[in-house]
């Protein structure tokens, strides 16, 4: 993902809280906050959509940390 590679160009390591902290945070958001459940079912699951893509793009910027730390930092993609 490109925003992983972004945020690990950036210099963010913090990555599993934010997983952990982010994903449900971005559900409410898209279906609470930006009244996704008057769209209904649609608005529940763009909701799971944002969330999931959330949760991904932390776990592609854990893995970058974890392939950096294996090759002594030189890994960027």
């Amino acid at each position: 993902m490109l925003a992983a590679q972004q945020m690990y160009a950036a210099g963010k390591r913090s990555w599993r809280a934010a997983m952990w902290l982010a994903t449900p945070w971005n559900w409410f958001n898209n279906y609470v906050l930006h009244l996704g459940f008057l769209d209904g079912s649609r608005g529940w699951v763009i909701s799971r959509m944002a969330a999931r893509s959330t949760r991904l793009k932390f776990k592609k910027l854990g893995k970058l940390i974890e392939a950096g730390r294996r090759d002594g930092g030189t890994k960027t993609a």
